[in-house]
C-alpha cells in the first residue's frame, strides 16, 4: 500500500472514530429532525408533589416528558407537605438501539425519529408528625406511670 493510500484510509477511520465518539454533536449539525428523544415521566399519589431530578428542580407532579440526554442513574426526590420525602436512585438503561455501534445508525443514518419513555410512580406516605403539646402530654403520662410502679 502506498503512503498516500495509507493516509487516506487512516483519515477515513479517524473521521469515523471522531463521529462515533460524539454522535450528539454530529446530530446537532447534520441530523436535527431524526434520532432518539429520551423522556422521563414522574407521577405521584397524591399528585402535586414537588420533584427534583439530579438535584435540579423540575416542578410539581405530574411531570411529563422531562428530556434527558444520557442514560444512567438518576436521583429523583419527591416532596409534599404532610408526607414523607422520597429520595431514590433510578437506573435508566439504554434500549438495544442505543448501544454502540448500533446507536450510530439510529442517531445519524436512519431517517426515523424514536422516543424512549421512562415512567415512574411514587406513592407518598403520610408523615405522622406529632404535635409538641401531644408529645409533652404523653411524656408526662409516662413519667406518672413510672413513679407509680414499685
Amino acid at each position: 500500500m502506498t503512503m498516500k493510500k495509507a493516509m487516506t484510509v487512516a483519515s477515513f477511520f479517524l473521521a469515523l472514530a471522531a463521529m462515533a465518539a460524539c454522535p450528539g454533536c454530529v446530530k446537532k449539525y447534520v441530523n436535527k429532525e431524526y434520532g432518539v428523544e429520551r423522556y422521563i415521566t414522574v407521577r405521584s399519589d397524591p399528585p402535586g408533589a414537588h420533584v427534583f431530578i439530579d438535584n435540579e428542580e423540575v416542578g410539581d407532579t405530574p411531570i411529563e416528558n422531562y428530556k434527558f440526554i444520557h442514560y444512567g442513574t438518576r436521583r429523583i426526590t419527591i416532596m409534599a407537605p404532610g408526607y414523607k420525602t422520597i429520595s431514590t436512585y433510578e437506573r435508566i438503561g439504554a434500549p438495544i438501539y442505543q448501544w454502540f455501534p448500533v446507536d450510530f445508525v439510529f442517531e445519524l443514518l436512519l431517517p426515523v425519529k424514536l422516543e424512549d419513555h421512562h415512567n415512574f410512580l411514587y406513592i407518598l406516605e403520610p408523615d405522622p408528625e406529632m404535635d409538641v403539646q401531644e408529645f409533652i402530654r404523653k411524656a408526662q403520662e409516662f413519667r406518672q406511670k413510672e413513679r407509680q410502679s414499685p
